[in-house]
């Protein structure tokens, strides 16, 4: 990235896998101290394994931005998850310290 990160691509479920509508994939974020606010982007690819955002045949699905409002505080916990549904992808996130849910739908073909 611009500012020299490596964004890697973290697979919450390999394609093939069979989901049902009320099945949740998730993974625990935790922000840096006074980090005030993150961007989930939610990538796929028809490929078998990827571990680079930048790899050929990964695209992007779409991005789920969230506010941090407790960035004072030290040790929070983000829950990120997504459902699948026949023609819409769910991303939720859920803050552990506050409560705070949000949440995106994004629909595909």
């Amino acid at each position: 990235t611009s500012d020299g990160k490596i964004s890697k691509f973290i697979s919450l479920v390999k394609r093939g896998t069979e989901v049902t509508s009320d099945q949740i994939f998730t993974f625990n974020f935790k922000p840096e101290s006074g980090q005030a606010h993150v961007k989930f982007e939610v990538y796929y690819t028809n490929e078998e394994s990827a571990t680079y955002i930048d790899e050929p045949g990964m695209k992007l699905l779409g991005v789920l931005n969230v506010d941090l409002p407790d960035a004072h505080f030290d040790n929070r916990s983000i829950n990120f998850g997504l459902t699948f549904d026949p023609n819409k992808i769910t991303a939720s996130t859920r803050n552990e310290l506050n409560g705070q849910k949000f949440v995106t739908k994004f629909y595909h073909q």
